[in-house]
């Protein structure tokens, strides 16, 4: 008989797609064992917004297995969400990221067999397939929106068998050279990115170099950014990768904050595409969760009038609530080449 691991959990919030538990990573799901709610945000500010909600399915999962990752949404009366909207070129994004986090995957339900479905959409139902590489912790999470609300959601998943993660390797270098992969269509590639055969040795593939303030402090704002080379040409024909310069998924590295964000060229404003409702889900003064209002609005989220071509110098700001060391993942396209990259921050305790 097959095993279920069935999760709910429910994170309501808009802007900026930050995901921000303090569970520890020992604390994890049986086969069968459900969660939640997690979360549900309530409006302080007047903005009605309807909550999205999503129940997720897997089948035991075994390393190198291809797996089917389902997923059902659904509205506040449980009933199918039809109107799904493409936000930076996908309906359903999926992100996965290794206890290792030096693996991840970005993936949607329109990379597989004939996309998403009339039939898909009229039942609220989607799924991705993806193979794990090795055994151990990842973090799964989900990102859909509607006109009326976006949902972020994250849970984790227990990969069984004998190949495991390595633990977390610190490595705050600034210079790295990576190697990219090619597009397996387009802005699509649904295999996992992994630092170990992606990263080149010096001379080797695409020379990135990553800058970021010598001091962050969790919950304020901060700016890195990136210069592309290629051989001795800087890199001026970086193209744009799902209707964004260049796609960031911050992690750290307990796996117990994730925020998805988007790049722009350097000295370009976050500017563009259509605003969504200008909150963000904060932890108040008594430890609550709660939606607050924010002026930066995410102008970018549903996809900006990104240059056709730009380089080589991109930027990213961010603020990230939590101390700790986060790994920052990102992606840009060049030629029809997905380049991955990886690179280290520390955050301090604003205190």
């Amino acid at each position: 008989m097959k095993k279920i691991l069935m999760l709910w959990l429910i994170l309501v919030f808009t802007s900026g797609c930050t995901i921000e538990h303090d569970a520890p990573l020992d604390e994890h799901m049986e086969d069968g064992e459900h969660i939640g709610p997690m979360a549900e945000m309530e409006d302080h500010h007047g903005v009605e917004e309807t909550p999205l909600f999503a129940e997720f399915e897997v089948d035991k999962l075994v390393a190198a297995e291809v797996a089917e990752l389902r997923f059902h949404i659904t509205d506040h009366q449980d009933e199918p969400v039809i109107n799904l909207m493409v936000h930076h070129g996908r309906k359903v994004h999926v992100l996965i990221i290794g206890e290792d986090v030096a693996t991840f995957a970005h993936i949607h339900p329109e990379d597989f067999g004939s996309g998403i479905t009339p039939e898909m959409e009229a039942a609220g139902a989607y799924s991705v397939k993806y193979t794990f590489p090795q055994a151990g912790t990842y973090l799964v999470a989900l990102e859909v929106m509607n006109p009326d609300s976006t949902l972020s959601k994250q849970f984790m998943v227990e990969v069984g068998g004998d190949d495991a993660l390595d633990a977390v390797v610190p490595d705050m270098g600034r210079i790295k050279y990576f190697t990219g992969v090619e597009e397996q269509g387009e802005d699509r590639y649904v295999d996992p990115y992994m630092l170990s055969s992606l990263q080149g040795g010096i001379g080797k593939g695409y020379r990135v170099t990553f800058d970021a303030p010598q001091e962050i402090k969790a919950g304020e704002e901060f700016t890195i950014s990136y210069r592309f080379e290629l051989g001795e040409e800087e890199v001026t024909d970086l193209e744009p990768f799902l209707d964004a310069a260049m796609h960031f998924v911050i992690v750290r590295d307990d796996l117990g904050a994730l925020l998805h964000w988007h790049g722009r060229p350097r000295g370009m404003s976050d500017q563009g595409g259509e605003m969504i409702h200008d909150k963000v889900m904060e932890t108040s003064s008594d430890g609550h969760d709660e939606m607050v209002e924010k002026e930066d609005s995410d102008m970018m989220h549903l996809g900006a009038n990104v240059p056709g071509a730009f380089g080589p110098d991109l930027e990213g700001t961010f603020t990230l609530e939590k101390p700790g060391r986060y790994q920052v993942f990102g992606q840009v396209n060049h030629q029809g080449k997905i380049i991955p990259s990886w690179f280290m921050i520390e955050v301090e305790d604003a205190e």
